[in-house]
């Protein structure tokens, strides 16, 4: 037994450090979660109640092919569009919630009011729409036919490495920077 002592008192001491160790690393991950979990809520739309929420309405005689359109009708469909969005549209306050979504839809509104006669086309109203909406980038998201999201393609290879310092972007070869000046004529 007392050869076995030494070896006892030693992973006891293992075990004391792993489980030190082990507790510290589950106090981090659930301050980082913590952390993470807050931020995310802070993105949400505060509802207060449902007083503004849009009823369901049925329109038995809505026609898909119309090719113009009432002003006073285009105004209330972009009030009743804008409404959808504010308490149907999960990404609402992450692009920007009441102050962006308003200013859109005053402009969208101004612009309607600023075409000649007592009508704009469908198509008219739909180039309103999409100008006004284009700050929403996510591909889930379109009006009529029309993505509002800018695609991208990225690009990457771990055979050279790009650094960034004070002048721009780098590589090394053979102990020498080389600069990054253009991608296809335009600025890195």
């Amino acid at each position: 037994m007392e050869k076995k002592k030494p070896t006892y008192i030693f992973l006891m001491v293992l075990l004391i450090l792993f489980l030190d160790l082990s507790l510290e690393h589950v106090i981090n991950y659930k301050k980082h979660l913590f952390q993470i979990k807050s931020q995310f809520s802070s993105l949400l739309y505060n509802y207060n109640d449902f007083n503004e929420e849009l009823p369901i309405i049925h329109n038995d005689d809505y026609d898909l092919k119309v090719d113009f359109i009432e002003k006073r009708k285009a105004i209330a469909d972009i009030e009743y569009l804008l409404s959808i969005l504010k308490y149907g549209y999960a990404g609402y306050e992450f692009f920007g919630g009441d102050n962006v979504f308003n200013t859109a839809k005053e402009n969208m509104i101004w612009s309607i009011r600023e075409v000649l006669g007592d009508n704009i086309s469908r198509q008219n109203l739909l180039d309103i729409i999409i100008s006004e909406l284009n700050f929403i980038q996510d591909s889930h998201f379109a009006v009529d036919d029309y993505t509002l999201c800018t695609y991208t393609k990225y690009f990457s290879t771990d055979k050279i490495i790009f650094l960034r310092d004070n002048r721009g972007l780098y590589t090394s070869i053979g102990n020498r920077k080389y600069y990054l000046n253009k991608i296809n004529g335009e600025m890195p």
